[in-house]
């Protein structure tokens, strides 16, 4: 009854895992997601009006296609961590951490005890209503469920050593965006010297920790600029979200360029 975390597989055998971020709600979006083989569904409840409802639906859907499913919460709040777990997350995302206090915190809300102190409850859907017994649903929570911190302040960068070495931290995500308002280069993506300063050296620190480093493509569906997140030691990549891919496609078809 415990299921696999196809991300994780993903990670271990060495490939770089891909997932498509989620801002419309729709449950087919995430099914389609699992059945072309994406190795996560991130649900943005951060940069995105979805409810506690329809993440239940959508963390539902993932969970019976045998996707991985990540939610970024809107803030860091424990109680909102634990709502999103118990319903079947398999990892938390919790955005503009800049400090190691931080990091510590997000483990504390996330990992059962001893690594953390999230509060247990064996009735929870995550746990099969009862119907998997607590210590093991507890063990697979302790070795599956993740803890993603986003670093995407000028602070963020100073204190990038100090976050990663963390423990309980599986994810560093390095979020361009907002990054680059922080550094004073609004907009400016990995393909700017500075940005890929901050990259590299994220990269560095994650692999000292053994941490996976964790981006996006944002705006950009190269394939030149994936290769360039990969080489530069990315491990995991969100290649867009779901509203970006249809609208893409959907400008292809008007432009007589076929999908």
């Amino acid at each position: 009854m415990i299921k696999e975390n196809r991300l994780k597989k993903a990670l271990n055998e060495g490939r770089v895992a891909k997932g498509i971020e989620h801002f419309v709600g729709n449950k087919a979006m995430v099914e389609v997601a699992a059945d072309m083989g994406f190795d996560f569904n991130l649900i943005d409840m951060h940069q995105s009006p979805l409810t506690f409802q329809e993440l239940d639906i959508l963390v539902s859907a993932s969970n019976a296609g045998g996707i991985t499913s990540l939610v970024r919460v809107l803030e860091y709040n424990p109680s909102l961590i634990n709502l999103a777990l118990n319903v079947g997350a398999d990892g938390i995302i919790v955005p503009d951490v800049g400090t190691a206090e931080r990091a510590r915190e997000v483990v504390q809300a996330v990992k059962y005890p001893p690594v953390g102190g999230r509060l247990g409850c064996p009735s929870i859907r995550a746990a099969k209503y009862g119907l998997i017994p607590w210590k093991e649903y507890e063990e697979y929570a302790r070795e599956n469920i993740m803890s993603c911190v986003i670093v995407e302040s000028r602070e963020g960068m100073d204190n990038i050593a100090d976050i990663a070495s963390v423990p309980g931290i599986d994810i560093i995500w390095l979020g361009a965006w907002d990054l680059s308002f922080s550094l004073g280069i609004p907009c400016a993506n990995f393909t700017n010297p500075t940005m890929m300063d901050c990259l590299k050296k994220a990269a560095e620190e994650c692999r000292k920790n053994n941490v996976i480093l964790f981006t996006t493509t944002a705006v950009t569906t190269s394939s030149d600029y994936f290769n360039l997140l990969v080489d530069a030691g990315v491990n995991m990549v969100c290649v867009f979200t779901d509203i970006g891919l249809f609208s893409r496609a959907c400008r292809r078809v008007l432009d007589n360029k076929g999908i």
